[in-house]
This record gives structure tokens, C-alpha cells and sequence, in this order.
């Protein structure tokens, strides 16, 4: 085990133990468990397809922190400031850097609604999309030589998508799509630097 939710904080064990050092943010962030269940079947055919597995700090992670929830006076995922009591329920973000070209831009990613397994009803919606944009042989150019069905989605925003890309041997690096398939930008060279980078606003 990598990944525990204790009390909706996240406890990282074995190889994972010293994000927390690395990430104190972390320690101020509140996560509750995927309303959803992994399906060992889905994911083994998954493996299969992508050859190679799923890293497990990924699928931990989301089990364990990727939920959803939001009241009249709570959400999760959000963030507590420790240092300011009034400060609740403060949005996760992840810090992007864009490179376009010539053009270089800074944007935050919004994790509002969480993270999604893969097999899950988010991650097929999402899947759909991928392939409205690039199964016709649409947006060649933006994929620079990537197979689509390399790449995982599990985080929406405002159409946009996280995926970790498989189209590259060892661990898989996290690429931003933009909802339209007319952008696919590499921003993180995995899951566990997405933790270390993670964020709030506030």
C-alpha cells in the first residue's frame, strides 16, 4: 500500500512516504475516496492494451483521494489553510506551464471534481471525446505521432484533460488536452511530480 486516507488526509507509505516532505501542502488538503469502484478486470485489459501497467501510486491515489462531494458548507477535494481558520474549502489546483510554439504560458489546471478512475462513467465520457477528436484522423498534427488510445484521462476541466500518455517506454508523463483536440501539451513527467506541484488557491 502507497496511498491511505486517513480522516480525508492523504498518508503516503513505502516509496510514496516522502511526498508529504517534499509537498507540505499536501498536509492541508482534504480528499475523500472515488465514489466509484476499480474494476481488477477492466484495469488488467487496460494494461494490456497499453503494454504496460498503470503505475500504482496513480491508482492509489484515486482510489484513496479522488472523489467528489460538495454541500451547502463543504467540498471535496479542497484545502484548509492551517494558518487561517477562515480559510476552508479552498480549491486544489495544479500550476501548468504551456509551452506553444514560441509562446510560453503559465495556467492553473482546477482539480474541483477531483480525479476518475480509469473504467469509470468520467474516464469513458472522456474517452468518447478523445475519440470524436481523433479516431476520424482528425488533429494528426496535434497528436505528433501519438496513438490517442495511449492516453488515460482522469481529470476534467471545463472540457479540457489530464492524461498520462503511454506513448513513450517507462513511466508515463501527464499531458493536457485541450477539450477541442487542437491542443495536446506535455507538462509533467509523471503522477508523482502532479502530487509535488499540487496546489491551492488562497
Amino acid at each position: 500500500m502507497l496511498v491511505e486516507n486517513r480522516e480525508n488526509r492523504v498518508v503516503f507509505h513505502g516509496d510514496a512516504a516522502t511526498l508529504i516532505k517534499q509537498n507540505p501542502k499536501l498536509t492541508e488538503m482534504r480528499f475523500i475516496p472515488s465514489q466509484e469502484e476499480l474494476d481488477p478486470r477492466f484495469i488488467s485489459e487496460l494494461n494490456s492494451k497499453l503494454g504496460q501497467a498503470l503505475p500504482s501510486l496513480f491508482v492509489e491515489f484515486i482510489q484513496q483521494c479522488g472523489g467528489f462531494d460538495a454541500g451547502y458548507d463543504f467540498i471535496f477535494p479542497c484545502a484548509h489553510r492551517h494558518d487561517d481558520p477562515s480559510k476552508l474549502s479552498l480549491e486544489l489546483k495544479l500550476p501548468m506551464t504551456i509551452i506553444d510554439g514560441s509562446e510560453v504560458r503559465c495556467q492553473p489546471f482546477s482539480l474541483f471534481e477531483g480525479l476518475y478512475l480509469p473504467g469509470g462513467s468520467q474516464y469513458q465520457t472522456e474517452i468518447s471525446v478523445l475519440e470524436m477528436c481523433f479516431a476520424a484522423d482528425e488533429h494528426q498534427d496535434e497528436l505528433q505521432g501519438r496513438d490517442w488510445q495511449k492516453l488515460v484521462p482522469f481529470a476534467s476541466n471545463n472540457g479540457d484533460v489530464l492524461c498520462l500518455d503511454f506513448n513513450q517506454d517507462g513511466e508515463p508523463n501527464i499531458v493536457y488536452v485541450t477539450y477541442d483536440g487542437v491542443g495536446i501539451y506535455p507538462i509533467l513527467p509523471n503522477f508523482e511530480a502532479l502530487l509535488l506541484a499540487l496546489d491551492y488557491n488562497g
